[in-house]
């Protein structure tokens, strides 16, 4: 059962539902002459509607004024229950059921109860005639119908004139008709690149019937006979493959009105097919940060991500650079540790930075369904996932001289110090990048500590799987080990080769 539109008279017909016989009788019938009176765009004062309904004037402390399309509804609504409550034989109005109106005006059912919500006011009535059936409801022991009184047939007529007699002029489609139809979409599927729907809206012009009649006749045509479809490579669910093309395709360059041609689909199928394929990969992305309990807050994002956090080129040119000796790395090794010295606020308010944003994208992610989104909310979390890509780059390649620093130190006393010094500066790479996942900045010490610590651990590990009987080694160019390295941490969405002068290229919030 709909709600009632205007709270007021809402109200007011719970006060009628709950008088006796005659009264409800009298509210029913008073209701109807005023629902063929009201016009939809005119406004009216819940008073003038009340007085109306009841006879009564009575101040119901109530100013609004409401729109005449709602009062019609709930005056329809009323109707409909108080008509529930009374014992209405159809011989009152000259009413006839559903079943009854629909055969004599030629239209069907469903379109009565399509103009039923366009305004066609029915009422409930006991029937006479056992083929008055309609779509009728119990109400107590006496067996009720819908039925529709001559005077609201009158009425909706006079209002709705175009659309009744298009419907009362409907006929169905024969046998003939619908094979010719299918024969003149085969030689346009054939002929030319047009898509289900083009050639249904062609037809549907030349022939005079309704698009979506066609369109479902062509649907059905096909969905019944596969092995001879009229659109072969244009109906039905693209398959994974072509799919994945489309979205490999776009990725490259190509527009979306070429791979429109070439799939020989409309392009917003190919835009759907672009944003699942996003949402896709945006799914199956792994999400974890270190929680705060004020990245919930309303300023959060203010805070986290203001201007100037991020240090600018200007300013790490000139300030001091790490002072960690090159000695003994090759020449491709060691631009990667000439980095600028970073205060450790900065570094910890980074790291804030950092897990905030990947807070901010879980957070939109949560919302989605599970292979649809909107499209502005795949843009917010490909943007988050971005920064935070960028900030966590910017995190790994500034700590890479630490790395450095203990490496040396652990391998001075060794023989063959500098191939020493490359292995444990290619096993040190994804210590440094894993630290940077988990590491805490509120709980935690300093993050060259707990840099320290892993770096040592990792270390210990690959002395004691190195103490056994010595084996050969092979020895591999610098270059090879440095492009290896490079390699591997780009796998995890690391850029070791991003410089201080990249700083300012990382995304602002109103970037």
């Amino acid at each position: 059962m709909p709600e009632f539109r205007c709270g007021p008279v809402a109200e007011l017909a719970a006060t009628l539902r709950g008088r006796e016989t005659a009264l409800r009788d009298a509210a029913m019938r008073r209701a109807e002459t005023l629902h063929d009176q009201i016009e939809s765009d005119a406004t009216y004062p819940f008073a003038f509607l009340a007085f109306r309904l009841t006879g009564l004037r009575r101040d119901y402390g109530v100013d609004a004024l409401y729109v005449g399309q709602a009062v019609r509804a709930d005056l329809r609504l009323l109707i409909d229950q108080l008509s529930r409550t009374l014992v209405l034989p159809p011989s009152d109005g000259d009413a006839l059921s559903t079943v009854q109106l629909a055969a004599e005006l030629n239209v069907s059912t469903k379109t009565l109860s399509r103009w039923r919500a366009d305004g066609l006011r029915w009422r409930w009535i006991v029937p006479q005639t056992p083929e008055a059936t309609g779509d009728g409801a119990s109400a107590g022991p006496v067996r009720r119908v819908i039925g529709f009184t001559a005077q609201a047939v009158a009425v909706y007529t006079a209002k709705r004139g175009d659309k009744v007699t298009r419907a009362t002029g409907f006929s169905q489609m024969t046998d003939a008709q619908r094979d010719r139809l299918i024969s003149r979409a085969r030689r346009l599927a054939h002929t030319t690149d047009a898509t289900l729907n083009q050639v249904a809206a062609h037809l549907a012009k030349r022939s005079g019937r309704a698009l979506e009649t066609l369109r479902l006749i062509l649907e059905k045509h096909d969905r019944d006979h596969p092995d001879d479809p009229l659109f072969a490579d244009r109906t039905g669910p693209l398959t994974t493959r072509q799919k994945r093309l489309i979205s490999r395709a776009h990725r490259v360059g190509i527009g979306v009105g070429k791979l429109a041609e070439r799939f020989r689909r409309s392009r917003g199928t190919i835009y759907r097919v672009l944003l699942e394929r996003r949402v896709a990969r945006c799914q199956r992305l792994p999400l974890s940060c270190v929680p705060h309990p004020h990245f919930d807050r309303d300023d959060a994002a203010a805070v986290y991500l203001r201007p100037g956090l991020i240090p600018a080129r200007a300013t790490l040119s000139k300030g001091p650079h790490s002072t960690v000796p090159l000695d003994g790395l090759p020449l491709e090794l060691a631009g990667l540790y000439v980095r600028p010295v970073v205060s450790a606020d900065k570094i910890r308010s980074l790291f804030l930075r950092y897990n905030y944003l990947k807070h901010t994208a879980a957070q939109i992610r949560q919302g989605w369904a599970r292979n649809a989104a909107p499209s502005g909310e795949v843009d917010r979390f490909e943007r988050s996932v971005t920064q935070a890509a960028q900030v966590r780059s910017l995190l790994v390649t500034w700590h890479l001289p630490a790395v450095l620093s203990v490496a040396r130190r652990h391998v001075t006393a060794l023989e063959r110090p500098a191939s020493r010094l490359i292995e444990l500066l290619e096993l040190a790479n994804p210590v440094l990048i894993d630290a940077v996942e988990s590491y805490d900045a509120v709980r935690q010490p300093t993050f060259e500590s707990v840099l320290t610590n892993r770096m040592l651990k990792a270390f210990a590990a690959r002395d004691a799987a190195d103490a056994g009987p010595a084996k050969a080694r092979k020895r591999e160019a610098a270059g090879q080990v440095v492009q290896r390295m490079i390699d591997l941490a780009n796998e995890s969405g690391v850029y070791l080769a991003l410089s201080e002068e990249s700083a300012d290229d990382v995304d602002t919030p109103g970037s």
